[in-house]
């Protein structure tokens, strides 16, 4: 009886060892086919696929889409909220991304009003 544990307690771990063993080679091959399956991809591509790359580009977006902000309020004397709404909107419609539309609307407003010589207060 003894021997008979012994014997099926050295087959079950085999059979673990041999389940490890592929599940290692598994991974490798999903790893693999992953880097095949990046290389050619465009940056676009490639950014859509990471939830970190995304949150860092919307950072790095944000202060350009909050300037443009401002600018719909001052201009339309607007709150916040509707400045937003007024700018995802035209973005709809134009079919062209807030962060672009916010460049162009700061763009706009730079070469109507080219930054001059500090006054003297």
């Amino acid at each position: 009886m003894r021997q008979d544990l012994h014997l099926r307690l050295e087959a079950s771990k085999r059979t673990a060892e041999t389940n490890m063993a592929a599940v290692a080679r598994s991974l490798e091959a999903v790893l693999d086919s992953r880097q095949r399956w990046s290389r050619g991809r465009t940056q676009r591509e490639l950014l859509h696929d990471s939830v970190v790359a995304r949150l860092e580009a919307r950072l790095a977006s944000q202060p350009v889409i909050e300037q443009a902000k401002g600018v719909i309020m001052c201009r339309s004397g607007c709150s916040a909220d509707e400045a937003f709404d007024i700018l995802r909107r035209a973005s709809q419609r134009s079919n062209v991304p807030v962060r672009e539309l916010a460049e162009q609307i700061l763009s706009s407003v730079s070469r109507a009003h080219p930054p001059g010589p500090p006054t003297a207060g």
